[in-house]
């Protein structure tokens, strides 16, 4: 008897322990969870349609209604990328991108989406691995000029940068994957949901993204939840045995619900059109030399040579005077790298004047040349930095020259592009209701994004998904600023 009272003893401080640590890993999830939320609203943004939002919130809400045990308060965000992504992070945020919104043609569809999401978070899979884009490393950089330009060029030249293409995205084994698809499916039938849409919306996004790139499964949703003739096998499989709740009211006319969506790329964040770049919120525009490569981040604007050698970004400083700016950067650098510059100084800038830093370094015989100089337009002070292995840089002075205001014109020509549901006409074929109201999108990828054939007669008044052009000004505003509460 009191071996037993021992044993039971062990194993109540064993569960007690247990119990103890999970909860304090479930602190970890949402500690976790918050940073990484938060840092993905910073660089993606959360795209401010309130009433989309709350419609995604409210299918969300509805399955999280049906988890048999709720660990986190779920959060649910529509993020500006124009990748077809969603994504789970730990403690209960589920992101879903705007260019994943399209190519949804029901809200079973959205349901599964983000029941597999809720799955992810709910049942803690890791987020093993936050992937990089990477930037090529262009040069190695001279140890006295590598201060200077961690400043400015770090993350282009010697390190990776972040690429909200791909940031963020859970890499989930296949088990784990398998399981979310289950218990996905599971709880969206549980939610009066259609568990079989999942196959449908991943059949649509695979064929979507093999015709816009070219390539099966090349990049975003597939990277990390594989595409596979046998998970789509098994999806079908287990759907058969799965019996869907009595439905609440649903979304008949998803179509809808996201007309007026972004479709493509927001021009909240500029527009290359060639290899100028275009900025219609702080009124400016930039050119970059002849097939450069281009890179538009939320902290800056740049390109490189296609062979390494030369690289140039455009920030916009904080203070509004050049010398202040000048006199900041200054004093930010240790005595050493001072002593590597070899000039500054105010000079002239077309019909504008900017002030200029010089420095040079050397790694073994080649000589290397940062070029640092500061414009002011209307009320900004911009800071273009270059990187070269020329003594005259005449790339900086090509960018600077051509960082100017947006004239009448160019702002004409700033389009941003949205999603407009049309209802078909009686007899009418998929391309007569695309000419008839003005789509701008490849009619193959309209044909995807509706399940339809080019020629296919419509039903009467059936909603259809088309794209059209508006004035940038009518788009939807990209708030980076969202602060959550823990």
């Amino acid at each position: 008897m009191k071996n037993l009272s021992a044993f039971l003893s062990i194993i109540i401080t064993v569960l007690f322990l247990q119990n103890i640590s999970y909860a304090q890993s479930i602190e970890i999830d949402k500690s976790v969870g918050h940073e990484y939320a938060q840092s993905v609203i910073k660089d993606m943004g959360v795209y401010q349609d309130h009433a989309l939002t709350a419609y995604v919130d409210s299918v969300g809400q509805k399955l999280v209604g049906n988890l048999e045990e709720k660990k986190f308060d779920y959060q649910f965000f529509i993020v500006e990328n124009i990748e077809p992504n969603a994504f789970a992070l730990p403690g209960g945020y589920i992101f879903i991108t705007t260019g994943l919104l399209p190519i949804i043609q029901t809200e079973d569809e959205l349901a599964c989406i983000i029941s597999h999401e809720i799955i992810h978070s709910h049942n803690r899979h890791t987020v093993s691995q936050f992937k990089k884009g990477i930037l090529p490393r262009l040069l190695e950089v001279p140890g006295n000029l590598l201060g200077i330009l961690s400043k400015d060029l770090e993350t282009i030249f010697n390190a990776p940068i972040k690429s909200t293409n791909a940031l963020y995205m859970a890499s989930h084994g296949r088990k784990n994957e398998t399981e979310a698809d289950l218990e996905g499916m599971e709880l969206a039938a549980k939610s009066g949901y259609k568990p079989s849409a999942l196959k449908d919306i991943l059949h649509r996004m695979s064929t979507s993204i093999e015709l816009v790139t070219g390539e099966t499964e090349q990049k975003s949703y597939f990277n990390d939840h594989p595409y596979t003739p046998d998970r789509i096998n098994a999806i079908d499989l287990q759907s058969t045995f799965m019996e869907k709740a009595p439905s609440a009211r649903l979304t008949k006319n998803y179509q809808i619900r996201i007309d007026g969506l972004l479709f493509g790329e927001s021009v909240y964040k500029g527009t290359f059109e060639g290899q100028t770049f275009m900025h219609p919120v702080f009124d400016f525009k930039v050119t970059f030399p002849e097939k450069w490569n281009l890179v538009n981040q939320p902290d800056f604007v740049g390109g490189y040579s296609v062979n390494g050698k030369e690289g140039i970004i455009v920030t916009i400083e904080k203070d509004k005077d050049i010398m202040e700016a000048a006199l900041s950067f200054m004093e930010e650098l240790s005595e050493k790298e001072k002593s590597a510059m070899t000039s500054k100084g105010y000079y002239s800038n077309g019909e504008t004047e900017g002030y200029l830093m010089t420095f040079e370094g050397q790694i073994k015989d080649e000589k290397k040349y940062a070029n640092i100089g500061w414009i002011k337009i209307h009320n900004y002070v911009y800071k273009v930095t270059s990187f070269t292995n020329k003594y005259n840089d005449t790339a900086f002075e090509h960018v600077a020259k051509s960082l100017k205001p947006l004239e009448k014109k160019d702002l004409k020509e700033i389009e941003t592009y949205k999603i407009v549901a049309v209802q078909a006409k009686k007899g009418e074929t998929l391309k007569q209701l695309c000419n008839r109201s003005d789509n701008k999108g490849n009619l193959e990828l309209i044909s995807v994004l509706n399940d339809k054939k080019p020629n296919d007669r419509l039903e009467y008044g059936e909603w259809i998904k088309v794209v059209n052009a508006f004035p940038y000004f009518t788009e939807v505003e990209i708030d980076h600023e969202i602060t959550l509460s823990k």
